[in-house]
C-alpha cells in the first residue's frame, strides 16, 4: 500500500466588535504569553473592553457561529484568545473558565496545522492549563500532549519508536469520541505508520486505525478512516 497522508481540513472563526484598549486591571493580570502579532487597535474583531465575563462568553459563542468566509479572516484567533484570557484572568464561575479554555484550544488547533505560531501557542496554552482540575480541560491538555507526540514522531522518522507510539495512540483513540478535531493527529499517525518498513505490518496498522477513524461521528474523519482501511492504493482527498 502506498504512503497515505491526510489533506488539511482547517477553519477559523471571526466576529465584528468595537476595538478598545485593555483596562489597567486587565493588563496587570494578563498572562505572560499571547497569540498573534496583529496590534489590538488594528484588529476589527477584538472584543470590547467593557464586556463582563458573562458577555465575553456570548462574544465567544457568536464568534463560533460565524460563516466560514468570516472565520478565515485575520484577527479572529487573536480576538478569541484575548476574550478567553480575560475570562480566565477574572474571578468568575468555573463553567465560564471551562468554556473559555475550550475556545482557545479549538481556535488555536484550527490554525495550528499550517501556522507554526498557532501550534506553539497551543502547546504553551496546554502548559498554562496543566494544573486545572476541570474534567474537560484535563482532557484537552492530555489531547495536546499525545497529539504533540504524534506530530514530533511523524517528523523525526524514528522507526524504532513507531510501534510503541502506535500502541499508545490506539489506546487513546479508543477512549475518546473521535471527531474532526483529530484530523491533524490522524495525519501524523499515518505518517508514523509509514515509517514501518514491513508492508504487511503497515497494512495491519492501516486497517486498525482506519476502522477507528471510520467510527467518527463527523464526516471528514470517518470518510478518511474508511478510505484508509480500504485494500486499494489509498484514499483520495476527503
Amino acid at each position: 500500500m502506498q504512503n497515505r497522508y491526510l489533506p488539511a481540513v482547517l477553519s477559523g472563526l471571526a466576529c465584528l466588535w468595537f476595538v478598545t484598549p485593555l483596562s489597567a486591571e486587565e493588563t496587570e493580570g494578563a498572562r505572560e504569553w499571547k497569540y498573534g502579532e496583529l496590534p489590538r487597535e488594528q484588529n476589527l474583531y477584538a472584543p470590547a473592553e467593557d464586556l463582563s465575563p458573562f458577555k465575553l462568553i456570548f462574544y465567544i459563542f457568536d464568534m463560533q457561529d460565524k460563516p466560514k468566509a468570516i472565520q478565515q479572516r485575520p484577527g479572529y484567533t487573536e480576538g478569541i484568545v484575548e476574550a478567553a484570557q480575560r475570562i480566565l484572568n477574572a474571578d468568575t464561575k468555573e463553567k465560564y473558565r471551562v468554556i473559555a479554555a475550550l475556545a482557545v484550544f479549538d481556535a488555536l488547533r484550527a490554525k495550528a496545522w499550517d501556522d507554526e505560531e498557532a501550534d506553539q501557542a497551543l502547546m504553551e496554552f496546554a502548559e498554562q492549563m496543566k494544573n486545572e482540575t476541570a474534567e474537560k480541560i484535563v482532557a484537552e491538555v492530555k489531547f495536546c500532549k499525545i497529539e504533540r507526540k504524534a506530530l514530533d514522531a511523524a517528523v523525526k522518522q524514528e522507526q524504532q519508536d513507531a510501534t510503541a507510539l502506535l500502541a499508545e495512540l490506539e489506546t487513546y483513540y479508543s477512549s475518546v469520541p473521535l471527531n474532526n478535531r483529530y484530523l491533524r493527529m490522524a495525519d501524523s499517525t499515518v505518517k508514523v505508520i509509514n515509517q514501518i518498513p514491513d508492508p504487511a505490518e503497515r497494512e495491519k496498522y492501516f486497517q486498525t486505525f482506519g476502522k477507528l477513524f471510520a467510527k467518527s461521528s463527523e464526516r471528514d474523519l470517518a470518510s478518511y478512516g474508511r478510505k484508509l482501511a480500504a485494500d486499494d492504493s489509498g484514499p483520495a482527498s476527503p
